[in-house]
This record gives structure tokens, C-alpha cells and sequence, in this order.
């Protein structure tokens, strides 16, 4: 006979590895957003400092 305390580990442990492949997945994605974030700044942060540069060069 089955006993249902073995059948819920057993769903319990596939529930828990769904969740954790799902964590990893957004863990990766987090970290794929992340590194978006601070190179896109990075370039806006540079070309406005190239902008306001180039404007002071002209205005000379």
C-alpha cells in the first residue's frame, strides 16, 4: 500500500526544485538587468560630459 506521506514528499520535492529553477531564472535575469542599467547610464552619464564639454568649446 502507498502511504500518502511519501507521495506528498515527492510532490513537495518537485515543487521545490520548480521553485528553485525559477529563483535561478530570475536571478540570472536580475542580473542581465542590472548590468543593462549601469552601462546604459554609464554611456548617457559620458555623452552628456562630452556634450557639455563640446558646448564650452563653442561658446569660446
Amino acid at each position: 500500500m502507498i502511504d500518502i506521506r511519501d507521495v506528498q514528499l515527492v510532490d513537495n520535492t518537485f515543487h521545490l526544485n520548480e521553485t528553485i529553477n525559477e529563483n535561478n531564472d530570475l536571478k540570472n535575469t536580475n542580473k542581465g538587468l542590472f548590468w543593462l542599467v549601469i552601462v546604459s547610464s554609464s554611456i548617457l552619464i559620458g555623452l552628456s560630459l562630452y556634450l557639455i564639454k563640446q558646448e564650452k568649446n563653442d561658446s569660446k
